[in-house]
């Protein structure tokens, strides 16, 4: 049963659609740059790894290997420098690692096809940004500190911002700006999860809709991260909570990362609690109105997540309802 990868050479038709799958990514990271105050270019971003997604999985790894290297180097053909390595450790590199993984399978003793777990490809996306979270806060040790540069960073915009707002907002901005560096990270890698995303689904349900996805579509129900998981977040939550600075900042925010494959577990287990009422739709748009208006919430979620682990209340569920 050993693991197989889809990395076969790639025919000409599809050199020719990992180049404009690559050069459109390109070409939407450039306009959401270009336009950073208005509100398409904050859709424009979740749209930049659609192409490659689309291109890598209809085609193969090797085609969505290719449309990412196109879009870094139109890019740094094109943009300044930083401009390419942004988008390439951002959108290329991560998409090109994901759509491998997702085309990675397996043939069982039953001769099924088992593709990559949900689960685990959700772990690779939480374990990317952690890990460049880990390597910035190890490079910034010599400088200060992340959070010192940060917090630096942040006044310095605010300064700039001080002819503009009256002195008594500025004074409530200098006091937030602290406590908003101190979870940016964690804010900045659950955004960009969440885009990554919305773009690997979006891709495989358009590619379902004319036959062209080559693996499984992705279901809810089936994420179930590996047991590690629980005990790396664990791990980082106690050295959040109880080690000493700058310990305490690393360790909380690579928590929240790590949290996020849990917390789609325990959306599944309420959409699987959901599945046995009778008005399971109208108590699913209730829980995400509640969710939505109350973020304390959300790490609750994240635990029954974690608590599914041992308890499986979704195999429970599943099997009361296909014994009745």
């Amino acid at each position: 049963m050993n693991t197989t990868t889809r990395l076969s050479p790639p025919s000409a038709a599809v050199i020719v659609a990992a180049l404009f799958g690559g050069g459109m990514s390109g070409i939407l990271f450039a306009y959401a740059l270009a336009h950073a105050q208005s509100l398409l270019a904050f859709f424009t971003i979740y749209l930049t790894g659609l192409p490659l997604f689309l291109v890598g999985l209809s085609s193969g790894g090797m085609a969505g290997i290719l449309a990412s290297i196109c879009g870094a180097a139109g890019l740094f053909y094109t943009m300044p420098a930083n401009i390419g390595v942004i988008y390439t450790m951002i959108f290329a590199l991560p998409s090109a690692l994901l759509i491998i993984f997702a085309l990675r399978f397996r043939i069982g003793d039953d001769q099924k096809v088992y593709w990559y777990p949900e689960g685990n490809l959700l772990t690779v996306m939480t374990v990317y940004p952690c890990i460049a979270f880990l390597l910035l806060a190890a490079a910034a040790m010599p400088k200060g500190g992340l959070l010192e540069m940060t917090i630096k960073s942040f006044n310095e915009v605010a300064n700039q911002l001080s002819s503009q707002l009256p002195a008594d907002s500025l004074g409530m901005l200098h006091d937030a700006i602290p406590e908003i560096a101190k979870i940016l990270p964690a804010l900045l890698g659950w955004t960009w999860m969440f885009v990554t995303v919305i773009g690997l689904v979006c891709a495989q349900v358009i590619l379902q809709k004319r036959n062209w996805n080559m693996r499984e579509p992705f279901a809810l129900m089936n994420i179930h991260p590996p047991h590690w998981l629980v005990y790396a977040l664990a791990a980082t939550g106690l050295v959040g909570g109880f080690a000493p600075e700058p310990f305490d900042y690393i360790g909380k925010n690579a928590a929240i990362i790590l949290s996020l494959p849990l917390l789609f577990v325990g959306l599944a287990v309420v959409h699987a609690w959901a599945a046995r009422l009778r008005h399971g739709a109208l108590a699913l748009t209730v829980f995400y109105i509640v969710i939505s208006v109350a973020f304390w919430f959300v790490p609750l979620v994240a635990l029954l997540g974690a608590v599914d682990q041992w308890f499986h209340f979704r195999e429970r569920w599943n099997a009361k309802q296909s014994s009745v």
